[in-house]
């Protein structure tokens, strides 16, 4: 493909003046430091990183608002920008006065301005206020009115930085699909955002940046899942590699995945708790987190929450294709965890789920408000995950007997499962088994069940043993468990399931 965007070498810097307590300095910013890429006519790449990475930079670069101090930067075609709110507007101007003077800055003619201005003024949503001086605008209306001319001036490269942040549901959602039609009519798009959910859905590529440098380009889901491992205190992150497996635990937010490909798309998996105190429920990315050991396949966090009130030591092992998480949880001074889950986000592609001897499907995702129950898992030890996708493995999760997994579709800000393994023990313990192989998956799974199903009927024949009296024929049962009686008749059951009443 045609090369648009070209950088060789880039370097950029800033000189920053600082003042403090009547003393003044300047400093050297590099915000760019030897940084190549291009980028080819009609690919769409999301630029991600965190503040002060050099994003902006790199647009401006693109723009033409700065020249590089080093390296060289080539582009082809019309540029348009979308990056600071009210760019180039003049707010004393109307609306529509700021909509024809701009244009003219793209180079199209009066006739040509007035020919697309009503398309503009339209996308923009602004209703009267488009004779108003836009020093009256809103965050929202500045993003509208920008946002509709830099779509309007027939670009080559839209340039977008972290402008559909702003404003309402619907606007945002009506720019993201006129992205896409821009993007399917050959346009090439660079988006700037933290909103991981936007990059994936509209990039063809994903560029991190981290302190002035591309750390990776590549496609969306590896180059998130680096960018949100990496990012955050970095006492609180640890990584953990065995064979294709990779475990990410980031200051509470847990990543997982398998030949480079995420497991819950770039969703974290995370530990919740409910605490009387605040009568709510509370997240693992709410504790302070640090490594307390550390070593080859294993490594042992410490967590505290409200003062110290709540603490808890997590061990997370990886041995080959198992993982093992083991969460304790302490608690001081009355305060109560009525309830501690992990929930493990799984990608929609996992379209199965294997119980007893059979795969089921997952229904459709029927709310994108609320977490639809799938399936609930209790007296059973396991429950298995497949997908069509040979790029992911089968998963296999094992817990406690006393604790209690349940599934569900949710799709709060992008569609996907959940596995929801709960306990009220105050403590969680469970492994994840991971399988290249159907046959390997089902044949473990299978097995698993059997050995379940063979030790709940030891289990219920001594049961029976201890709580029957037999008289000849007759044996009369009291079940502890459901709190019935049932009377048998040479081993046939005589009564209801509710028993003798």
């Amino acid at each position: 493909m045609n090369k648009i965007i070209e950088f060789k070498n880039v370097s950029e810097s800033y000189r920053i003046r600082y003042t403090n307590e009547g003393k003044s300095w300047s400093e050297e910013f590099l915000a760019l430091n030897d940084v190549s890429f291009s980028i080819d006519k009609g690919e769409a790449v999301g630029i991600i990183g965190k503040n002060g990475a050099g994003k902006s930079t790199i647009l401006k670069l693109i723009s033409g608002m700065l020249k590089p101090d080093k390296g060289s930067v080539e582009t082809k075609g019309k540029v348009s920008a979308l990056m600071e709110l009210g760019a180039g507007f003049n707010p004393e101007f109307t609306g529509r006065e700021n909509i024809v003077s701009n244009a003219q800055a793209y180079g199209i003619s009066g006739h040509e301005i007035h020919r697309r201005l009503d398309r503009i003024i339209e996308f923009a949503e602004l209703g009267k206020f488009i004779d108003a001086p836009v020093k009256y605008y809103s965050q929202g209306m500045y993003a509208r009115l920008g946002f509709s001319l830099a779509i309007h001036v027939d670009p080559d490269i839209l340039l977008v930085d972290d402008i559909l942040a702003v404003g309402d549901e619907s606007f945002q959602r009506k720019c993201r699909n006129k992205i896409y039609d821009m993007k399917k009519d050959g346009k090439t798009i660079i988006l700037v955002s933290h909103d991981m959910n936007t990059i994936e859905a509209l990039s063809d590529r994903v560029m991190f940046l981290n302190e002035g440098r591309v750390v990776s380009m590549d496609r969306p889901l590896k180059a998130m899942s680096s960018y949100l491992e990496k990012i955050g205190r970095k006492d609180g992150i640890v990584v953990l590699r065995e064979g294709d497996l990779r475990l990410a635990f980031n200051n509470g937010k847990v990543f997982i995945s398998y030949k480079d490909n995420p497991l819950g798309k770039n969703q974290y998996s995370s530990f919740i708790l409910w605490n009387q105190e605040d009568n709510k429920w509370s997240s693992s990315i709410e504790f302070e987190w640090e490594i307390a050991k550390e070593g080859p396949g294993f490594a042992l966090l410490k967590g505290r929450f409200k003062e110290d009130k709540v603490k808890c030591d997590l061990k997370i092992t990886l041995d080959k294709e198992q993982l093992v998480f083991d969460l304790k949880m302490k608690t001081k001074d009355g305060l109560k965890t009525q309830g501690l889950h992990w929930d493990f986000i799984i990608s929609q592609l996992f379209d199965r789920y294997f119980f007893g001897s059979d795969y089921f499907s997952f229904p459709d995702f029927s709310s994108r408000n609320e977490w639809q129950e799938i399936f609930r898992v209790e007296q059973s030890n396991c429950i298995g995950f497949a997908s069509a996708n040979d790029e992911l493995p089968s998963i296999l999760i094992e817990k406690d007997s006393e604790d209690r997994i349940n599934i569900f579709n949710t799709g709060y800000d992008t569609e996907k499962r959940a596995v929801s393994v709960w306990s009220v023990r105050g403590e969680i313990n469970c492994r994840l088994c991971f399988f290249a192989s159907d046959g390997e998956f089902e044949e473990r799974m299978v097995s698993l069940f059997e050995d379940f199903n063979h030790t709940l009927r030891k289990n219920k024949e001594k049961l029976f043993r201890d709580y029957s009296i037999t008289c000849g024929p007759l044996t009369l049962f009291a079940d502890p468990q459901t709190k019935s009686v049932h009377l048998y008749h040479k081993d046939q059951q005589l009564t209801t399931a509710s028993g003798i009443e």
